[in-house]
């Protein structure tokens, strides 16, 4: 990976779990007050909120995992095994939720098809989720795919050569036995 490719994906995971966040909080509310106040909610809609609440938090949850791996150092191995796992499962979730959206719009209970003002509203949500996919989420999950072999191309052949990545003191003895030996 070139310099730059690190730094852009720990502010795409950020912005990614920024673009959640909201989501997240408002869905989590109604679910609650939906929970709380059965009068006006039905169980459907506090099922939906729900679950879509818990994908929004899964985006967050796993953003948050990506970044603290890539504040850790984790090893290269580690690194690219788990990076693409991660972005697929996040990449999931968010088109999940997508999925959801729609469905919820088009033939959710009480969306009358002769009465289309709250189903527009609906659909233009999922329009403008549509297209957070596709400039937030997938590009990334591409990125790691494409990159995927060529960084393991590049790992083989580091260790081929003999470069250890910075791991030379793990061969040094602990507190220097070796130079108190008699």
């Amino acid at each position: 990976m070139s310099d730059i490719a690190p730094v852009f994906l720990t502010k795409a995971w950020l912005f990614q779990a920024i673009i959640a966040g909201p989501t997240f909080a408002v869905l989590g509310f109604c679910a609650m007050l939906a929970m709380w106040d059965g009068t006006y909610w039905s169980i459907y809609d506090f099922v939906t909120l729900l679950c879509t609440a818990t994908m929004a938090g899964g985006i967050i949850f796993v953003a948050i995992v990506q970044r603290q791996l890539a504040r850790d150092g984790a090893s290269a191995a580690l690194g690219r095994r788990w990076a693409l796992r991660l972005e697929a499962v996040k990449c999931l979730l968010a088109t999940g939720l997508w999925v959801w959206l729609m469905a919820d719009a088009l033939w959710g209970p009480g969306r009358s098809y002769y009465s289309p003002v709250g189903r527009q509203r609906r659909l233009i949500c999922s329009a403008v989720s549509a297209n957070l996919l596709f400039i937030f989420f997938y590009p990334t999950t591409f990125y790691i795919y494409f990159t995927r072999d060529r960084n393991e191309g590049e790992l083989e052949s580091q260790e081929g050569s003999g470069q250890t990545g910075g791991n030379e003191g793990e061969r040094a003895p602990l507190l220097g036995a070796q130079e108190h030996a008699v």
